[in-house]
């Protein structure tokens, strides 16, 4: 009798039942996709760092440029020698463009405020002629 028992331990262990089969190749058809979308997500993330740097560099070596402008040239732009100062203190994984297009924008909303508080003190005339240079209607006002 001992020999039945140890005969058909062997077989089981030789031969699972159908359904154990089955369970067993779809959880290793799960764990694959599960591997493939891990591998998949991870080359995504990769690839965007890669393009994130590659970018990074980019503007750094635009912003090098830059500094090589007079401050005349930088002024016409809206930019001054401290902003380029500012963004290339900016760590090295930071876009340093950022920082320039914010400065820009506060430098223009202020600007436009203060062209519109002129036209409001001139009664409703216009600050400047229409052709004129931006900055000459701000020294205007400043004067």
């Amino acid at each position: 009798m001992g020999c039945g028992i140890d005969r058909l331990a062997r077989l089981a262990v030789r031969q699972p039942l159908r359904g154990q089969t089955m369970l067993m190749t779809s959880k290793t058809k799960a764990s694959q996709t599960a591997l493939r979308q891990l591998a998949g997500t991870l080359a995504q993330t990769i690839s965007n760092l890669v393009a994130h740097f590659a970018q990074v560099w980019r503007h750094r070596r635009d912003l090098d440029q830059l500094a090589r402008f007079d401050d005349h040239m930088l002024a016409d732009i809206g930019l001054t020698r401290s902003d380029l100062r500012d963004a290339m203190a900016e760590p090295r994984w930071r876009d340093p463009s950022a920082l320039l297009k914010q400065r820009l924008a506060e430098r223009r909303s202020s600007q436009s405020l203060i062209l519109r508080l002129a036209h409001e003190m001139l009664g409703g005339r216009p600050a400047a002629p229409p052709n004129a240079d931006r900055r000459a209607a701000i020294a205007v006002l400043t004067w």
